[in-house]
């Protein structure tokens, strides 16, 4: 295997930018790294050369990546250059070669391997964090702990698109892993990207002519296939990001009436990818399949997560192929390898993310906009947003190209499972140790000194401000409010007269004050001054008290502390653990790395005895399963699952679990028809859940079945009873082809 030297400048046919050699210098130097640039630019070089360089020094490398899709992937890549013995793969899907050199997983899988079985990640020389920034994810504790709890000689690759707060994530990542993790950045693209905006009424147009035609009133209803035809000629292949999966499908249906983008032999070429995908998987009466096949055969397609893995792999290798020239699809597809993209479009700015509509950040517009212009291929890239000027509302025009992109958080949050597994090494004192390492509290204290120093500054600011107005300022001895309350005397007086008698009293009291003072002789530019002198006295104390409640409410190792008393008082209470002792219920939830306690329950209730394989199935498929607002499934009658529905019900109320607890009894009858041998059309007439998903939630099934072998396979019948299970769930379109 020929891995070049640090003076070699072309590596797998490129040459080398300078910040791909200035990353290889560092990994050379055996240095952590974190490289940030664009989508595009060629940031996943870096980690094929490391992953290569580490097979010929016989070292061990782990790959991870937020997306299953993505680590199977890396996986069919890996395997095609190294060689199916130095390459596995371990995700909730499938277990492959998972002692090889170079290891496949997603992010999660890694964090649990280092908590639950650190002498397997004592021989790891280096890890590579794929899209790092999704630290910032709802699922970002994975990519924390990680960090935190990687064995000191780990070293790592951190690759991310374009982070706001890169200095604060470098100084985290120095601090806690005890070196100086090194840095690259990148912010310009070999292949430049080329913003533009469509309406009908101005045609493709920089941003300012649009600007100048929204305030002129110029604009016409527009809609998709208005753009796709202004593309037609010089700007495909393109991406057009929806952001729904049935608008996905819809308008893919709409544009597929236009003519036929694929010349003859082009079209010949998709019928036969056509014919091999429907012999292989057996797709002949798959309702998806066949509209999908005439879209493909006319050279539009249609990408969203809800579609079979099948149809899925089909797209994205006729995508390769050059062979679809129009894709609808979701953000999903700005996560993967590097497709032949000439124009990313924007068929609207805003996107529902599940509680509400919003506008993009522009870190969800850069990921997704990279994706237009290969390098080696195209010249520039182009990214076209619609301006559909329907007159529902004002024209909101962003001009994401430039831009800040937002600063990166933290997501760090207790779990049962990091302190149960902590607990089992009989560490509990890394728990404390866990907060105090993870990038929110790097960030609280950050924020908290910032603040600290503001404060400090304002009430500098406050005693100058206090030393430039007079003592009698805001008093009746101030002329200034003297002369107002002998005009508001005088106001009061003229009211008395006019037969306002009520006001004697108040009018008499203010006569009898002003009687009693004598003002200050002051100049016009003294009191100019004391006026002004006053205002920021005001301003200055109210931006102050904001931020001494800004700093209040900053978490602090106290409130953690009194989460983690809450947390193992529960955990005590429930049976899981008894003060630092770990008991058996605690034992098997460590080694459940999702919805730990909820499984744990079932196991202690009977489940594993009382339940037949397929109850099994059906009441494990609804764990952590969250359900679409419309989704619906036929309810079986499965009498023997209520007992356990009621303990799901019940967890959820639960004060401190409660909130963590996802269970979907729904969708008990999709595992149950599944273990009893019904087809995958079988189920799609029970349920309105899409067939890509019901697929997922089997899979996420066998993620389930497999870790609570793994957990419990020494007990020979509850060992056999849950291979049993898995050999029923994994068939046809839920075993994972790699």
């Amino acid at each position: 295997m020929n891995v070049p030297t640090i003076t070699d400048t072309t590596y797998k046919g490129y040459i080398l930018d300078p910040f791909q050699r200035q990353a290889l210098d560092y990994i050379e130097a055996g240095r952590s790294v974190i490289v940030s640039a664009p989508t595009g630019v060629g940031k996943t070089l870096i980690a094929d050369y490391l992953i290569e360089k580490a097979v010929k020094e016989n070292k061990r490398i782990i790959y991870t990546a937020p997306l299953k899709a993505l680590s199977n992937q890396k996986y069919r890549q890996f395997k095609a250059s190294l060689g199916e013995e130095l390459v596995g793969i371990i995700t909730g899907d499938v277990v492959y070669n998972s002692e090889a050199p170079v290891v496949m997983m997603t992010t999660e899988i890694y964090r649990n391997m280092v908590l639950t079985e650190p002498e397997r990640a004592a021989d790891i020389h280096y890890l590579i964090f794929d899209e790092i920034h999704y630290i910032d994810s709802d699922r970002g504790v994975a990519w924390e702990e990680s960090l935190i709890f990687a064995p000191p000689h780990v070293k790592f690759l951190g690759l991310s698109a374009t982070i706001g707060n890169l200095q604060q994530f470098i100084g985290w990542l120095s601090e806690i892993r005890h070196e100086d993790v090194a840095l690259v950045v990148e912010t310009k693209r070999v292949v430049p990207l080329a913003h533009r905006y469509f309406n009908l009424g101005t045609g493709i147009v920089r941003l300012p002519e649009m600007a100048k035609a929204v305030e002129q009133d110029k604009l016409k209803l527009t809609e998709h296939r208005d753009l796709v035809r202004a593309l037609r000629s010089h700007y495909l292949p393109a991406l057009m990001f929806v952001f729904s999966r049935r608008q996905c499908v819809e308008k893919a249906m709409e544009t597929m009436k236009e003519r036929s983008f694929l010349t003859r032999e082009e079209h010949q070429a998709v019928q036969q990818a056509l014919d091999a995908y429907r012999d292989r998987y057996a797709l002949t009466s798959n309702s998806g399949f066949q509209l999908l096949a005439r879209m493909l055969l006319k050279g539009v397609g249609y990408h969203h997560a809800g579609l079979l893995p099948a149809l899925k792999d089909l797209v994205e290798e006729l995508f390769e192929k050059k062979l679809v020239k129009v894709l609808y699809c979701t953000e999903t597809f700005s996560v993967g390898v590097n497709y032949p993209v000439q124009s990313v479009c924007f068929l609207e700015q805003r996107k529902y993310d599940g509680k509400s509509t919003r506008p993009l950040t522009t870190q969800e517009y850069m990921q997704m906009a990279g994706r237009a212009g290969r390098r080696g291929i195209d010249e520039q890239g182009y990214v076209f947003t619609l301006i559909s000027g329907n007159g529902r509302g004002p024209v909101i025009l962003e001009d994401y190209a430039n831009k800040a992109v937002e600063d990166i958080g933290s997501q760090f949050r207790l779990s049962c499972n990091s302190i149960l597994n902590l607990l089992r090494r009989d560490e509990p004192e890394q728990i404390v140790t866990a907060y105090n390492s993870s990038f929110a509290h790097y960030l609280n204290e950050s924020m908290r000194r910032m603040l600290e120093t503001q404060l400090h500054s304002l009430q500098d600011k406050q005693a100058g401000v206090a030393g430039a107005v007079c003592g009698d300022f805001g008093e009746l001895a101030c002329p200034i409010n003297y002369r107002r309350a002998k005009s508001r005397l005088g106001g009061m007086e003229r009211d008395v007269r006019k037969g306002k008698r009520f006001l004697r009293k108040r009018c008499a009291e203010l006569r009898q004050q002003i009687a009693q003072v004598v003002p200050r002789e002051c100049t016009r530019q003294k009191m100019d001054a004391c006026r002004r002198g006053q205002r920021d006295a005001v301003s200055l104390r109210e931006r102050a008290v904001a931020m001494e409640a800004q700093l209040q409410s900053l978490p602090t190792e106290a409130d953690w502390h009194n989460r983690f008393r809450l947390i193992t008082q529960r955990l005590d209470q429930l049976g899981y653990i008894d003060g630092d002792k770990i008991l058996p219920r605690g034992e098997l939830a460590s080694e459940i790395n999702f919805q730990e306690i909820l499984i744990t329950e079932f196991v202690f209730a009977g489940m594993l005895d009382e339940l037949s394989v397929q109850e099994l199935c059906g009441l494990l498929c609804g764990v952590d399963f969250e359900g679409r607002f419309n989704d619906f499934t036929h309810k079986d009658r499965l009498p023997a699952l209520r007992k356990y529905w009621r303990i799901a019900d019940d967890l959820k109320k639960d004060r401190v679990l409660g909130p963590d607890i996802i269970y979907s009894p729904q969708v008990a009858p999709i595992g149950y028809r599944w273990a009893t041998g019904a087809s995958l059309p079988d189920l799609l007439e029970i349920t309105t859940i899409e067939e890509g998903d019901v697929v997922s939630l089997l899979r996420r099934t066998v993620d389930v079945l497999r870790q609570l072998r793994k957990a419990l396979g020494r007990e020979p019948f509850w060992g056999n009873k849950l291979a049993e299970c898995m050999e029923l769930m994994e068939r046809d379109m839920v075993k994972v082809e790699l």
